[in-house]
């Protein structure tokens, strides 16, 4: 006869079952999305080392944005595919009481010729001098014969500034203290909390760049979005993720 039980295991702990087969392994997680299309010139054109100066070459990179049309086309894109613009102010003295605006733009063709509106008055130069008699934010367009056109941020001016109030222990004065970093949240929630802070004794509240940012459709390395997108402008709008100027502009 056949021993059922040769190791003389108690039945308690004898186990007759078979043994169940191993659990299945895991899928594979996903693969990383590849490369945006034609993001690569922006991973080529950076800097390396002590070289600051972008080759010329970069130059034909400019006209990326999608047109009118195109199936990634958004209207804040207005059409940059075709004709850039940024407004220089200098002020002429250190009253800061009066300004000069030049308007520098460009076309992808440069035969194309523009115009300038500063104010809703069309300046030929696409420069002006203002004073302090200009009392609201300046409004700027440019068009190119060819039909695009471009309106820039309003320019508000230095004379234009509420005053910021000063209070006692001011860090302007030199005085050391601390500050609170609100990485992450919006302009119109740190404007909430700016008065509670200064009465706990806070100098400041440290934030995102308020730049204009990359924002992107697609994941990027498995992150949409990610926060050290907030570091790469792609312009010099005050118009970013955590809020638009005016948001801005009432938190400080």
């Amino acid at each position: 006869p056949v021993d059922p039980n040769p190791d003389n295991v108690p039945w308690c702990f004898h186990n007759s079952s078979p043994t169940p087969a191993p659990s299945p392994a895991p899928p594979s997680p996903p693969s990383p999305p590849g490369p945006l299309p034609t993001c690569e010139v922006f991973t080529s054109n950076q800097c390396a080392g002590d070289v600051i100066v972008t080759d010329a070459k970069f130059e034909a990179t400019r006209w990326f944005t999608p047109l009118k049309g195109d199936a990634d086309y958004l209207a804040s894109f207005q059409d940059y595919g075709l004709l850039v613009a940024h407004a220089h102010v200098t002020y002429t003295d250190t009253t800061m009481q009066a300004a000069t605006v030049e308007i520098v733009a460009q076309h992808r063709d440069p035969q194309v010729a523009l115009t300038f509106e500063l104010g809703g008055q069309v300046v030929a130069s696409g420069q002006a001098t203002f004073s302090s008699e200009q009392t609201a934010p300046l409004t700027i367009t440019v068009k190119g014969e060819d039909g695009s056109v471009v309106e820039l941020d309003p320019v508000d001016f230095h004379w234009n500034a509420v005053a910021i109030k000063e209070r006692a222990g001011d860090y302007r004065g030199g005085q050391k203290g601390a500050v609170v970093e609100l990485f992450g949240w919006p302009h119109a929630d740190v404007e909430a909390e700016c008065a509670d802070l200064a009465s706990m004794g806070y100098l400041g509240v440290k934030v995102y760049p308020v730049q204009e940012q990359v924002m992107s459709s697609e994941p990027f390395n498995n992150l949409l979005n990610p926060w050290y997108f907030m570091y790469q402008p792609v312009s010099l709008r005050l118009q970013g993720r955590m809020g638009t100027r005016d948001d801005l502009r009432r938190m400080i």
